[in-house]
């Protein structure tokens, strides 16, 4: 997806909201593909963040032979998931300390 440039407060929650959808083994959509649906082998969601633009993706490596419209819808039910959850902020929190830490010199 196309989104914000870099230093927007906009890219900053995308980056945030990779970071709950794969970062770690427990993440929203690592956990649901690679361990519970077994329907994937990797899961990278990122913010690929320029000057003027960026680009919300999510990078996920599909199982060979697997059904590709089970990862895709998997992925939709995860994004309504946390988009739908009305405590968006608590979810945030945990995850803006390593961004916060990381942009300081």
């Amino acid at each position: 997806w196309n989104v914000p440039g870099w230093g927007t407060k906009e890219s900053v929650q995308l980056s945030l909201l990779g970071n709950i959808l794969s970062s770690g083994k427990t993440s929203r959509l690592y956990k649901r593909l690679v361990y519970d649906d077994q329907t994937a082998t990797n899961v990278n969601v990122y913010v690929d963040q320029s000057e003027i633009a960026g680009l919300f993706a999510v990078d996920v490596t599909a199982k060979p032979g697997g059904d590709i419209a089970k990862v895709e819808q998997a992925i939709d039910e995860e994004l309504a998931k946390v988009f739908l959850n009305a405590d968006k902020a608590a979810q945030l929190e945990p995850e803006a300390t390593p961004v916060d830490t990381a942009i300081v010199p």
